[in-house]
């Protein structure tokens, strides 16, 4: 590749080997770093593993609602100002509200994105957009989704929701919901379970309808147009005319 690669403690230079192998020495020195590279990962991964199996919080941003406790980083503490915000989203949705409604009703309000609040609270540039992106953002329906799926604001732990697909990779794999690691009563609830399974229930009937709707009426646009204003992907909707030929809207 044109690089010249330098190691101090193996006493190697690249130019000293141009056109040649560096030898037996380098050869095995290699394949003992690669194993243990192998080995330190699988290390790190075990003790991870025991961390979410006795409900420490260890992912580096807190959801929603939350905050990372100032004394222990792997214990969540309540967030008043967003907290509340929660309890909206649950009482309007178990309301009637659809997501794209109550997304619409918290930009009106002004209400800070999840993205915003944590760059507020911590600093992250959440999604690779620089801050004055970050700034102008709004409310998506996915995000009031979201939120009304975590189950972490029922006072659980939920761990192991992605895993990535390689040693070294930043490409992550989302697990199935089977395989999360699950631990209760771990923290103050913003919501109670009885209410978490109501919202579910709630969800889950509008995507069964929606579901029921898309395979009536395929089309070729389904899920492909976006608002050239907000990024959001559009509605689709299908209407049935008086001349009972459906029309297709977004």
């Amino acid at each position: 590749m044109g690089i010249r690669f330098i190691a101090i403690n193996d006493a190697f230079d690249s130019t000293e080997y141009i056109g040649n192998t560096p030898g037996l020495d380098m050869a095995f020195k290699n394949v003992i770093y690669d194993y243990y590279s192998k080995d330190l990962s699988a290390k790190v991964k075990s003790i991870k593993k025991i961390q979410q199996q006795r409900g420490d919080f260890v992912a580096a941003k807190p959801p929603y609602g939350y905050i990372i406790s100032p004394e222990d980083r792997h214990r969540l503490e309540v967030d008043s100002d967003s907290a509340e915000v929660v309890k909206a989203i649950f009482r309007l949705t178990l309301s009637g509200w659809k997501p794209v409604q109550i997304a619409q009703r918290l930009n009106e309000l002004l209400v800070p994105t999840p993205a915003q609040r944590l760059h507020k609270l911590y600093g992250f540039q959440c999604g690779g957009h620089t801050e004055e992106q970050l700034m102008s953002g709004i409310w998506k329906p996915a995000q009031v989704t979201r939120i009304l799926q975590d189950e972490t604001l029922t006072g659980a732990i939920v761990n192991n929701r992605v895993q990535v697909k390689g040693v070294g990779s930043r490409k992550f794999k989302r697990q199935k919901a089977e395989d999360h690691i699950i631990v209760r009563d771990t923290h103050e609830a913003i919501i109670d379970r009885d209410t978490f399974l109501q919202a579910a229930a709630v969800i889950r009937d509008r995507r069964t309808v929606c579901t029921d709707n898309r395979q009536k009426n395929e089309n070729l646009f389904y899920q492909k147009i976006y608002c050239g204003h907000c990024g959001c992907r559009l509605k689709h909707e299908v209407h049935t005319r008086h001349s009972r030929i459906d029309a297709i809207y977004y």
